[in-house]
């Protein structure tokens, strides 16, 4: 009977640090990006659906540059949608300077962006709402379309 018992407590246990360590997971992905846009630009994440374009120095100039365009065009034909995005950027060069217009922008002057855990060569649109990261979505040309499509 005491053998059954240790054997409960011990998956019990098991379980619940299972469900701790995914529920921290998703609250660092959280604080991690909170921190960034609270310490950079006085920044919170909104409570209703809302993407963040981050374009890093690190990204793939000809990448980016055509996703940029395709979702600029989006935009453009969705006016309504525009609100929900925010344009953070790093890398003036690669920045599509009408896009930068059109959306709430930021540039990160002192590159913090570059210091984010899922930065990595290309952009990448941070999808929140309830005031939580929902998705990291690494954006190129090849799959900027998709993209689209989902937010629809």
């Amino acid at each position: 009977m005491m053998r059954c018992s240790k054997r409960f407590v011990f998956y019990l246990i098991l379980m619940t640090g299972a469900l701790f360590l995914s529920c921290q997971e998703k609250d660092t992905k959280t604080g991690i990006f909170s921190n960034y846009l609270q310490k950079e630009f006085q920044l919170e994440i909104p409570e209703g659906e809302h993407y963040f374009i981050l374009l890093s120095r690190l990204s793939c100039s000809g990448c980016v540059l055509e996703a940029q365009h395709v979702l600029l065009n989006y935009l453009i034909q969705n006016p309504h949608l525009v609100p929900q995005f925010t344009f953070i950027y790093s890398d003036k060069e690669n920045a599509n300077p009408i896009l930068v217009q059109k959306l709430f922008s930021y540039y990160d002057s002192f590159s913090a962006l570059e210091q984010l855990p899922a930065l990595t060569d290309n952009m990448i649109i941070v999808k929140t709402a309830s005031n939580n990261v929902k998705e990291w979505i690494f954006i190129n040309s090849e799959n900027v379309s998709t993209f689209i499509q989902n937010i629809l």
